[in-house]
């Protein structure tokens, strides 16, 4: 954890100086998600995605990361959505979506 809190640290300090970076915007989530629990922090985090998005609206990444997010605040539709919406912008075709996919669809049935 304390290896993510230092990444956290360099990445803001890295956007104080270019706040338009969406890689790492994307990075300081992916970062964030691995210690950040409480939903307000969620919702910061979901932040970054957001703003990735609206930098670089075929940035795959932030749409995985803002996926991940939505899942973990029990938004499963709009979670499913972005993982999809990612996917299909994705080309690799990397078989960490279809998994990701999955794994929001089975929490949603649990949730409800």
């Amino acid at each position: 954890t304390g290896e993510y809190r230092s990444a956290v640290k360099c990445y803001s300090r890295t956007l104080e100086r270019n706040p338009d970076s969406y890689i790492t915007l994307t990075n300081r989530a992916a970062a964030r998600l691995s210690f950040e629990t409480e939903k307000f922090k969620l919702e910061e985090i979901l932040e970054d995605a957001q703003r990735a998005l609206e930098i670089n609206p075929q940035w795959y990444k932030a749409k995985f990361r803002a996926g991940v997010i939505l899942s973990r605040l029990h938004r499963y539709d709009e979670a499913i959505w972005a993982l999809e919406e990612g996917q299909r912008m994705d080309r690799s075709n990397h078989p960490g979506w279809e998994e990701e996919i999955a794994q929001v669809k089975e929490e949603r049935v649990r949730w409800h």
